[in-house]
């Protein structure tokens, strides 16, 4: 990775490290989809669990869980983790859940270690101010995250998504909108579209 990716990716270190408390609480306004995913998941989080780039908070079922590590890349996003119960965030007061420094390039884990891996809202973040920059960056934290999967194990991705004629609009505007923002340490994420989406996971051979 070259000197100038490294910095803006220390800026986003520094920017979402502070802003953990914003962050938690912005998801309690996306119960709806978090719900649905907590449903549509459960009967694949089980074993040993690594979630890459949690925030430190845990959105998902982790009944069957033998073990849930934590991980984003730094200790200030991943100290004192929640969950949320009934609407409100709690304090994750579980033996089984750690948490872990990690960056998502290189994860500090040996090849089929993991039962279950998730990358949830994380793929969007990754970002830097080229768009190709944005697809390389995609596929390599799919392939890493991939490398750690036992076999027959589970790779869970969830992200937000952008219909074809606004991600158009948003690619056009981007790499110009994120030099604007980045002045002021706050990077601009790249979404993808849904469809775009699924013909880029199709098209890779992990």
């Amino acid at each position: 990775m070259s000197i100038s990716a490294t910095k803006k990716i220390a800026k986003q270190k520094a920017y979402f490290s502070g802003s953990v408390k914003n962050y938690r609480r912005s998801m309690l306004m996306h119960l709806t989809p978090i719900k649905h995913f907590y449903r549509l998941s459960s009967k694949y989080i089980k074993g040993e669990v690594l979630d890459v780039g949690s925030g430190g908070l845990i959105t998902y079922d982790i009944a069957k869980a033998k073990s849930v590590l934590l991980t984003d890349i730094s200790e200030d996003l991943i100290r004192s983790p929640q969950k949320i119960v009934n609407d409100r965030l709690e304090f994750v007061n579980d033996d089984r859940a750690k948490t872990k420094v990690a960056n998502v390039f290189k994860l500090p884990f040996k090849k089929s270690s993991f039962d279950t891996v998730l990358v949830l809202s994380v793929l969007h973040h990754l970002s830097l101010p080229k768009v190709a920059s944005n697809y390389r960056n995609l596929d390599n934290a799919l392939k890493e995250s991939y490398r750690v999967v036992k076999p027959k194990g589970y790779l869970l991705i969830w992200e937000s998504c952008l219909s074809i004629l606004i991600s158009r609009i948003y690619k056009f505007f981007y790499e110009v909108t994120y030099s604007f923002f980045i002045k002021f340490n706050k990077p601009l994420p790249y979404f993808f579209f849904s469809s775009g989406r699924i013909k880029f996971f199709e098209g890779k051979r992990f």
